[in-house]
C-alpha cells in the first residue's frame, strides 16, 4: 500500500504527532505500508498513491488537491 503525505511543515511536532510519525509506526507494524512525503499536489505526483493523507490542510495547495 502507497500512502502519499502533504505537509507544510514535516519536521514539525505537529508532523510527529499526527502524521510522520504515526505513519512511521504504522510501517513498523506493516512492512507491507509505504508512505512518501511529497511537497506538489498535482497527479503526476500523487496518481499512484493508494492514500493521499493532508495533515492539517490550510492553504490553497491543499484546497487544489482536495478538489482535483
Amino acid at each position: 500500500m502507497e500512502i502519499v503525505l502533504l505537509t507544510t511543515h514535516p519536521t514539525s511536532a505537529c508532523a510527529f504527532y499526527r502524521s510522520v510519525g504515526v505513519l512511521q509506526q504504522l510501517r513498523k507494524l506493516d512492512p507491507t505500508i509505504n508512505f512518501r512525503m511529497s511537497d506538489s499536489s498535482n497527479w503526476a505526483s500523487i496518481g499512484n498513491a493508494d492514500i493521499v493523507f493532508l495533515e492539517r490542510p490550510q492553504d490553497e495547495r491543499f484546497v487544489k488537491a482536495i478538489q482535483d
